[in-house]
């Protein structure tokens, strides 16, 4: 059976909740603060978990007070740790505005960084499906992972080079794409790296150069798709309340890349990760609660 991979960051997401964000100067009362787990890789891999289908979260986990957090929060979901280094996890700062928007400061540790020896150790096959999100890309250990999986050209390959798509170099870019992934960015990353002014036309760029198809999420609009052959759009349903928008976009991608994994049609497969990213968004930070699972499936039907 193929083995599910994903590669990249859990981390501590300090949630902060604030009416606006502050100008220079400016002296602020936050709302609450809440710590919660967090990253690229945990929030994608949160609807397997969900499902209840094995799958492998290579994730460094590091030391300090984020890093015992970690571990602990990831004990209790009985998640298993991979990967543990004698170095310090750093977190991530969310402040959320009071209409549900996230910003994001970002202090990495040692859960973005990856060596040779750490993924020389774990049996991915070339037909296992991988994950990977731009920010381990970005990271200067970001050749290490693009040169494993070139060793392996994965046959499905999700790569969801996120909102720091233009700190990506070139090189690294190029040679993530000449692995054929499957790409799973929003509007903004697509007009930005395509250069672009209507995401049809980025994705049709894009596609080009990977020949896989090319996933772009459009917000409280729904999600799109060029497979090569048509134009695919799903349309989300209304939102009734938008708590805060962390993990949304990797909640989606996660989805995306289990439907790909059950060999679903495109159409139905932007239907669920619509789903799954709209539940996500009505939660505090990038998961949702077992109950929540169970109300969504239980709401939409989910065969």
């Amino acid at each position: 059976m193929n083995q599910v991979w994903l590669i990249g960051s859990v981390v501590a997401d300090v949630i902060i909740h604030i009416d606006h964000l502050p100008t220079r100067e400016d002296d602020l009362s936050i709302q609450s603060q809440t710590m919660r787990l967090g990253g690229c890789a945990f929030n994608a891999s949160d609807c397997f978990r969900h499902l209840q289908i094995p799958y492998h979260l290579l994730c460094p986990v590091g030391t300090g007070l984020y890093g015992d957090f970690v571990a602990a929060q990831l004990k209790k979901l009985e998640i298993p740790i991979l990967i543990r280094r004698n170095q310090p996890n750093g977190c991530c700062y969310c402040f959320v505005e009071k209409d549900g928007e996230r910003t994001f400061l970002s202090h990495h540790g040692t859960e973005y960084r990856f060596t040779k020896e750490m993924l020389s150790e774990f049996p991915i096959q070339k037909d296992d499906a991988i994950y990977i999100s731009g920010l381990e890309i970005e990271e200067t250990t970001g050749q290490v992972i693009i040169d494993f999986l070139q060793s392996k050209e994965p046959t499905l390959l999700l790569f969801a080079p996120g909102p720091r798509i233009r700190f990506i170099s070139q090189e690294k870019w190029h040679a993530v794409l000449s692995l054929h992934p499957v790409l799973h960015l929003n509007e903004n990353e697509a007009l930005y790296i395509s250069q672009t002014t209507a995401y049809p036309q980025a994705a049709r760029f894009l596609y080009e150069q990977t020949q896989a198809p090319v996933i772009i999420t459009l917000g409280h609009k729904g999600a799109y798709c060029f497979d090569g052959k048509e134009d695919i759009f799903v349309a989300s349903k209304h939102l009734a309340h938008v708590r805060d928008t962390i993990g949304a976009g990797d909640s989606h991608a996660g989805m995306c890349l289990y439907g790909l994994l059950q060999k679903w049609p495109m159409k139905k497969i932007l239907k669920y990760a619509n789903q799954y990213a709209a539940a996500v968004v009505e939660c505090e930070g990038g998961q949702i609660t077992e109950e929540r699972f169970r109300q969504l499936k239980e709401k939409e039907k989910w065969k």
